[in-house]
């Protein structure tokens, strides 16, 4: 499943005050666990725990989902993420909104061991490299707050082959996915995503796991906001 974002009217909207912005990612959290997480399950069984994932811009939507819900969904695979949307924002205004959508500010803090023991039990996988436009600071940063809290993760750097495109490194996997054995016809689901995914771009995000929801970088999104499935579970 693969859904647009609300980035072009939120964090990447200079004209927008910053109380509106974190209000549409308030307003995208519960279109998601309000609309996609119930439509999700109703075609792949009430109990479905999707994997977030996403690249860029789309890598905070997908972790940021995760880690507020990581009692619906079983972990994510950020890409080439920023996680403090402070830097979006206009420096001085700070609420709740802020801190609740703002990872490194409230996993920094957590404590509770009723959220923590739902992320000891998923897969985590942050990724980044240093390839063009790539800056793996703000993916680090997560990674040392999650070692922090004992959050147990995988901190892949794909170094020369990966960066803000993930296209090229995909295909490196899949021939990896080859090699040990993947039934060529995931091979093939993969394949034909990455087709469609088209020329190179950072607001993109990838389907690898069904089933899985895909958040999009910087994709305007469709007046109703639907939820595309792109490849039959």
């Amino acid at each position: 499943y693969s859904i647009n974002s609300v980035n072009k009217y939120s964090l990447l909207n200079r004209e927008s005050h910053p109380a509106w912005k974190v209000e549409m990612l308030q307003r995208y959290d519960r279109y998601i666990m309000e609309e996609v997480l119930p439509l999700i399950r109703n075609e792949c069984g009430q109990d479905a725990k999707p994997l977030t994932t996403g690249a860029s811009l789309g890598a905070f939507l997908a972790a940021n989902t995760y880690f507020k819900h990581s009692d619906n969904f079983r972990g994510t695979i950020a890409m080439s993420g920023s996680y403090d949307i402070y830097n979006y924002l206009d420096k001085g205004y700070y609420d709740d909104n802020v801190y609740f959508n703002n990872p490194v500010d409230y996993l920094a803090n957590l404590t509770d061991w009723n959220i923590l023991q739902h992320l000891h039990q998923c897969d985590i996988r942050l990724a980044t490299g240093n390839g063009p436009y790539e800056d793996s600071g703000p993916t680090r940063r997560l990674a040392a707050i999650l070692t922090s809290r004992g959050i147990p993760h995988h901190l892949d750097d794909w170094r020369d082959q990966g960066g803000h495109d993930w296209r090229p490194s995909m295909y490196t996997a899949i021939g990896r996915a080859v090699e040990s054995g993947m039934p060529a016809e995931e091979v093939e689901a993969i394949e034909r995503i990455l087709r469609w995914w088209g020329p190179p771009c950072d607001a993109s995000s990838l389907l690898l796991v069904e089933p899985c929801l895909t958040m999009g970088a910087e994709a305007e999104p469709s007046t109703e906001w639907q939820p595309v499935r792109l490849v039959d579970g």
